[in-house]
């Protein structure tokens, strides 16, 4: 029997196909029922030790209660929480300016927690020597993600990697077709529908490009095109602001990815740029190109 995805708890959906299990899924089925804290960092293999099974069993688990595997199981839990955060952190009309502070960092403190297990680390490893080894960089981004995109732009170049940021879509497109096996397109669209970067990931990944993608909603379109994919797992709220969430989804999961190229970087030797050291530098020695004649 396979559980149908719907709007069930997961301990619900877990529950429904419990007696249809095998011996060795059950007991992964125990253990996160026991335990469904364990989910947010446990990979199939941990998950596997700490239930007395095997990796094999844990992928027939995920599958026989709908999901394709883990990450999307592990990604249904975490909007779980956040739409259970959402409800707890409600602002009412009647909610003094402190109890609205802390009701708005429990929730982002949540966002925070869900947003690192929403991508298993190998995606950001794959992700970060991509990066790192890229001939080029083509950032991308829309809508609100278009501010993400441009502070990316400004955290890598710190880190002597090429990358190009184009706040015009055409001229975007034209630069996603010229890209080459060498280079990296990396798409940021938290609805992974926008038809237009969809299209560019499309050609930037015909040239032999590599694409990653990072988005918050699972089964997009874009999903098809992305080599690497790098989830934000926020849930929309009415009372709160989803771009704002939305943005610090994006920006946890950019610090991530550069504190990961930096160590890179430095074991092989490269330096970093020091930006305020190198502006400084230039205006005592009077060699700023602005204040030449």
């Amino acid at each position: 029997m396979i559980a149908k995805r719907s709007d069930l708890l997961l301990s619900s959906k877990i529950q429904a196909v419990r007696n249809s299990l095998s011996n060795k899924e059950r007991k992964i089925a125990d253990y996160i029922l026991a335990n469904p804290e364990s989910l947010a960092s446990c990979t199939a293999v941990q998950l596997a030790e700490k239930s007395g099974t095997s990796s094999a069993t844990v992928v027939r688990f995920c599958r026989s209660c709908g999901f394709t595997g883990l990450n999307e199981l592990r990604l249904y839990f975490s909007r779980e929480v956040l739409t259970e955060c959402s409800q707890h952190t409600e602002i009412q009309t009647n909610d003094s300016v402190s109890v609205v502070k802390q009701k708005v960092k429990a929730y982002h403190e949540t966002v925070l927690r869900n947003v690192l297990s929403a991508s298993d680390e190998k995606s950001y490893e794959a992700a970060a020597n991509s990066l790192l080894h890229a001939n080029k960089v083509l950032l991308s981004g829309v809508g609100g993600s278009q501010v993400t995109a441009g502070m990316m732009m400004d955290s890598f170049l710190n880190l002597r990697i090429p990358c190009q940021y184009y706040s015009d879509p055409v001229t975007a497109t034209y630069m996603a077709n010229l890209l080459t096996a060498e280079d990296v397109f990396f798409s940021i669209m938290y609805t992974g529908s926008n038809r237009i970067l969809v299209e560019d990931m499309k050609a930037a990944r015909a040239n032999g490009a590599t694409v990653i993608l990072l988005y918050g909603v699972p089964g997009s379109p874009a999903e098809k095109y992305a080599d690497i994919k790098l989830m934000s797992s926020i849930v929309p709220n009415e009372q709160k602001s989803t771009a704002i969430s939305v943005r610090v989804a994006e920006q946890i999961i950019i610090e991530v990815l550069y504190a990961l190229m930096e160590q890179k970087a430095t074991e092989q030797g490269r330096t970093v740029i020091q930006v305020d050291s190198f502006l400084k530098a230039h205006r005592l020695s009077g060699n700023w190109p602005l204040q030449q004649n």
